[in-house]
């Protein structure tokens, strides 16, 4: 994926953000720490792509995830659905930001597992997102929603393991 160059140095900005980085640190530690098969399977798989192709540049250093979306405010919303390219048993971290009232709307939406759960600016939430409908629910008028996920497609681990 490539962007303009305008719309890279927004974004290199932002990601190098104390925020940012703390968050990007964070979940890599949890998933570390609780899900270190996974996880090192993960980073085995990008290390393995950098060393094909040095050019690849990581997201942040050290960091298992080799994509990203950020949902900008005022009210960053989806329907339920699943992210079919992502890996099929990959974990996805999912943080809910922004100045809302996390009882009245923003909830997490899980409709395979019948749930509807609270999700408060600030809470992260790690779910196999290519198997697990998710969704949200939206904010009210005059509150500020938006979300940030790190991700990684399928088709990296099959073509570093298959060619």
């Amino acid at each position: 994926l490539r962007h303009s160059v305008h719309n890279q140095r927004i974004l290199d900005e932002l990601l190098q953000t104390d925020c940012m980085r703390r968050m990007a640190g964070f979940a890599r530690s949890v998933f570390a720490t609780h899900f270190p098969e996974l996880y090192a399977e993960y980073a085995d798989t990008m290390a393995a792509l950098r060393e094909d192709n040095p050019n690849l540049r990581p997201i942040f250093e050290g960091q298992a995830w080799p994509a990203i979306s950020i949902n900008f405010p005022p009210n960053a919303f989806c329907h339920d659905h699943t992210d079919a390219g992502n890996k099929a048993n990959g974990l996805c971290p999912i943080f809910a930001l922004g100045d809302y009232d996390h009882t009245q709307g923003g909830h997490l939406v899980l409709p395979d597992l019948g749930l509807v759960i609270e999700f408060p600016p600030g809470a992260c939430i790690f779910i196999p997102s290519a198997s697990l409908r998710h969704g949200n629910i939206r904010v009210r008028q005059g509150e500020s929603r938006a979300s940030w996920t790190m991700y990684s497609a399928g088709g990296l681990f099959r073509w570093v393991r298959y060619g």
